[in-house]
């Protein structure tokens, strides 16, 4: 199983998958928050940019709670290398150390 995550890790941050613009601006009020949870049994991560008024409530979730992250704020796209629209979503426990970089690089988390 660990080298089914580490294939799905490697084929996500292939170049053409790597982040180059950002799509989703943040705005005064919102704060990066990343959602861990399973996905079809997976584990799973997202980053959302979450207004500031729903942060204590995504904290006091419970981890074995199915929720859907759109509720709490807007999940982070990127335009790729190849030109394609992207989610910041991933399996795996973690995300790359790439996408933890550039997260922090281009909204201060």
């Amino acid at each position: 199983m660990a080298k089914l995550y580490q294939k799905l890790q490697n084929s996500l941050t292939s170049y053409g998958n790597r982040p180059k613009t950002i799509l989703t601006e943040q705005i005064f009020g919102e704060s990066v928050y990343i959602f861990r949870g399973q996905h079809k049994e997976i584990p799973a991560w997202y980053y959302v940019l979450v207004p500031l008024s729903k942060v204590a409530d995504a904290e006091a979730l419970k981890s074995d709670k199915s929720i859907n992250v759109t509720d709490f704020g807007r999940v982070i796209e990127y335009l790729d290398n190849r030109g394609n629209t992207k989610q910041m979503f991933g399996l795996g426990i973690d995300p790359p150390k790439m996408f933890q970089t550039w997260i922090i690089e281009h909204y201060g988390k």
